[in-house]
């Protein structure tokens, strides 16, 4: 009885000696994750709040550089994004004849289409910038021209391609050159958005890879 009784005193004392040293625990997490919080938050803050932009500029490398960077979000005012990509691939099958794929048009596309398919969307709008993905979309392209994707005869892009009967091309393809046009409004300075009657749009054509394969 003895024996227990300073059992149960030696555990009470430990409890007791432990329960500030969790406390102080509790206390460093919660201060830690409050703070993770406010950078996050502080680094998506828009860019028209000008005196956050020299923390914003000392926090984006520190962010980056453990993963935690939100990167730009150009989704509203002052600085939206104000481009669209299609991504246009010039082929030629085994018979050395040419023809020209591209990426949907999502201007045609009913708000149905977008809506299920905006992994699709986010995919074009993006694939051009990273040379891997560019690889493995002419790896895509090689595999399912004509039997799934869609091919016109060969001619410079443009929005009605969509409309043009296919190509009967002969797989596989041999010869793959991947290209990204955008559209871009031109911005003034800090002026404020222009209407539509005076929009004035850029058009930009940028090469992206070329894949040869063999029959």
């Amino acid at each position: 009885m003895e024996t227990l009784n300073r059992a149960t005193e030696t555990e009470s004392n430990c409890s007791g000696s432990t329960l500030p040293n969790d406390k102080k625990h509790r206390i460093a997490i919660r201060g830690f994750v409050c703070l993770c919080a406010l950078v996050i938050a502080i680094d998506t803050m828009p860019a028209n709040i000008e005196f956050l932009n020299p923390i914003q500029k000392s926090l984006f490398p520190v962010l980056g550089s453990i993963g935690l960077s939100q990167g730009d979000w150009p989704l509203f005012a002052p600085n939206p994004i104000l481009k669209n990509g299609t991504i246009v691939a010039e082929v030629t099958d085994s018979d050395r004849q040419q023809g020209t794929w591209s990426s949907p048009d999502w201007a045609r596309a009913t708000a149905w289409e977008k809506f299920y398919r905006f992994r699709h969307m986010n995919y074009y709008q993006r694939v051009g910038q990273n040379h891997y993905a560019c690889s493995d979309l002419a790896a895509y392209l090689h595999r399912t021209i004509p039997a799934e994707e869609h091919a016109v005869p060969a001619m410079r892009w443009s929005e009605a391609n969509a409309l043009i009967p296919g190509i009967d091309l002969v797989p596989p393809m041999l010869d793959i050159k991947l290209y990204q046009y955008q559209q871009r409004m031109v911005l003034s300075g800090k002026n404020p958005m222009p209407k539509q009657s005076e929009t004035v749009w850029s058009n930009q054509n940028r090469f992206l890879l070329r894949r040869e394969y063999s029959k």
